[in-house]
């Protein structure tokens, strides 16, 4: 029989024994050292029976009846002997119980060494299953946060000095001089024709000329060029334009296909279609703006990624094949490159300090020069102006001054003179108003005083037509002629200054107002070659960090994550799979008491 049914019997007659020993104690009071030994008695007899075994020790019984069997003087002892040997059988039996007793315990020990064992056994089986997780945490860790940043900011440092090449220079140069040309034009256009979006046009053309640079860096990267005469670095030029054509033609998709689905939502299909079509016409649109998404992400990361793409894969723009696998090296690498933006934006910026520094002694000295000499006109005019006598003069020798301070101030105020040009019409507007209404009033005064005048004449000559000449009326009748016609004068001359000086005003505006898109542009075409120097800088050296970004762990290897659920897989083939899953189901349960609590203790 399996030991572990004569265990549980035993156990079973033990508790049966120790109830009916509490029942018989409740209604009879038995000493204890009595109960105990029979109790004793009692299990050690049962238990003998159960286990199929007795103590060796026991009096054997059937020996001494032979021996008492043949009669004479030893029957006189036979029953001390069987009254000995009963009571040595009674105390063997309870040591026997004891040892039952004891024997148990042990087994109980026994099981539950074994249960806590089996236990700590399933908890340490259990923590090995959330290992392999956390092991592949630590390594990605220790890959994605120390190794693999240090890398990029390598490749980053390590770029700066490739930035200076002289032929990555001269690439560099006419594509940032065209880029901001063409976001200088869109903007004069947005400003000029107040229509607004068509700055954002610019931004997107200027990546044009941006991806010709990056195209042509990688192509002489890739093929060795950096330190050949430029020369034969031209003859190579192909790769950039291959380039712009392959992001143009994603330009050109994403603006027909938000033009379609704007002049769709113009005609009304939506409301056209009803209601038992909403949800097709609905979806059209959800498809389109997916694809218009798409389209963003190739022409953003296209501009940083198919320059180098090209050179080590076959790819055109017009084959959904290319274009799945482009996508799908863009997702695979885009925390690549995203992450690159910090150490790339960091030593780009210290490109630019040799060039911020010469572009700001040049801009420095170039209009301390103009301010000085302006500063020399201004206190010339000044002194004119002080020994002028001329009214008129005056004016003019203000309005010159005022023309070369607002010349001193350019291209400084150049974006808020863009912003507020409608002052300078509505000022131009003011001026030719006030002009005419002061050349009105002065006809206006001149025909009422005329006319006042020529009364006073008819009555001096009906005055002398008299037979009796009164010479005291006429005297006072000329003296008032006189005196209107030296205030219709003195006022003439008044009115003559003012609208003299208002047409002053009205033409200097009037000039200012025809000369300003000119000023504007060639004070923002001034701008532009300051910045393009310092630009060009910074596309030089982005176009070689981007080139260094795709070479990097671009060999066809699989990603350092996927190495690591490889080496998982080897030990465990359930692995990390499984460890994955049950440690997010056990950081959910955290998460969802953790907010319960917060719940219940926090807010309410």
């Amino acid at each position: 029989m399996p030991k572990a049914i004569i265990f549980i019997r035993k156990l079973i007659t033990l508790t049966v024994i120790l109830l009916v020993f509490y029942w018989l104690d409740l209604r009879i009071t038995i000493p204890y050292l009595i109960s105990i030994p029979v109790f004793n008695l009692v299990f050690s007899l049962i238990s003998a029976r159960i286990g199929g075994q007795s103590p060796k020790e026991l009096f054997n019984f059937q020996r001494s009846e032979k021996y008492f069997t043949q009669g004479g003087l030893l029957d006189l002892i036979r029953i001390p002997v069987v009254l000995l040997s009963f009571i040595h059988d009674l105390v063997v039996w309870e040591i026997w119980g004891i040892y039952q007793l004891f024997d148990m315990l042990v087994d109980i020990v026994y099981f539950i060494k074994q249960l806590i064992y089996w236990i700590f056994t399933a908890v340490i089986w259990f923590l090995k299953l959330l290992v392999p997780f956390w092991r592949m945490v630590y390594k990605l860790f220790v890959f994605y946060c120390i190794k693999w940043p240090w890398w990029i900011y390598r490749y980053a440092y390590k770029d700066v000095k490739r930035a200076f090449r002289w032929n990555v220079y001269r690439i560099a140069l006419p594509g940032a001089f065209i880029a901001l040309i063409i976001l200088q034009f869109f903007y004069f256009l947005d400003a000029g024709f107040e229509i607004s979006g068509l700055r954002y046009i610019g931004w997107v053309l200027a990546v044009l000329p941006v991806s010709w640079v990056f195209g042509e860096i990688a192509s002489i990267r890739g093929q060795k060029l950096m330190k050949a005469p430029f020369l034969d670095v031209k003859l190579q030029f192909r790769n950039g334009l291959e380039t712009v054509r392959v992001i143009l033609f994603f330009i050109t998709l994403f603006v027909v296909i938000i033009l379609a689905e704007v002049g769709l939502n113009l005609l009304g299909w939506i409301e056209k279609g009803g209601i038992h079509l909403i949800g097709f016409t609905l979806n059209i649109s959800y498809l389109i703006n997916i694809v218009a998404i798409f389209l963003v992400l190739l022409i953003f990361f296209g501009t940083l990624i198919v320059p180098s793409y090209r050179l080590f894969n076959e790819f055109s723009e017009t084959s959904l094949q290319h274009v799945i696998q482009i996508l799908k090296y863009i997702f695979k690498r885009i925390l690549q490159y995203i992450f690159g933006f910090l150490p790339s934006g960091l030593f780009g910026a210290i490109t630019l300090v040799p060039f911020v520094i010469v572009i700001m002694l040049a801009v420095n000295l170039t209009f301390t020069i103009r301010d000085n000499v302006i500063d020399v006109k201004i206190e010339k005019i000044r002194h004119e102006q002080v020994n002028s006598k001329e009214q008129l003069t005056d004016i003019k020798l203000g309005k010159r001054i005022e023309t070369l301070r607002y010349i001193k101030q350019l291209p400084q105020v150049i974006v808020q003179e863009i912003k507020h040009r409608n002052l300078v019409e509505n000022e131009f507007t003011k001026y030719d108003r006030d002009k005419k209404e002061l050349e009105e009033d002065l006809l206006l005064t001149r025909n009422q005083v005329n006319e006042q005048i020529i009364g006073l004449k008819t009555q001096i000559e009906q005055e002398k037509q008299k037979s009796v000449i009164n010479q005291t009326r006429l005297e006072e009748l000329d003296k008032a002629k006189q005196l209107l016609e030296a205030q219709l004068k003195k006022y003439e001359a008044s009115k003559e200054t003012e609208i003299q000086r208002a047409q002053i005003n009205f033409e200097y505006t009037r000039k200012k107002h025809k000369q300003m898109p000119l000023v504007y542009y060639l004070s923002s075409l001034f701008i532009i070659v300051v910045l393009t120097f310092g630009f060009t800088a910074l596309l030089g050296y982005l176009g070689n960090f981007f080139y260094s970004a795709f070479i990097f762990r671009n060999d066809g290897t699989p990603a350092e994550w996927k190495s690591f659920v490889n080496e998982e897989k080897e030990i465990d083939t359930r692995q990390p799979f499984l460890s994955t899953s049950l440690n997010i189901i056990i950081l959910l349960c955290i998460a969802v008491y953790l907010i319960q609590t917060f719940t219940e203790h926090v807010i309410f």
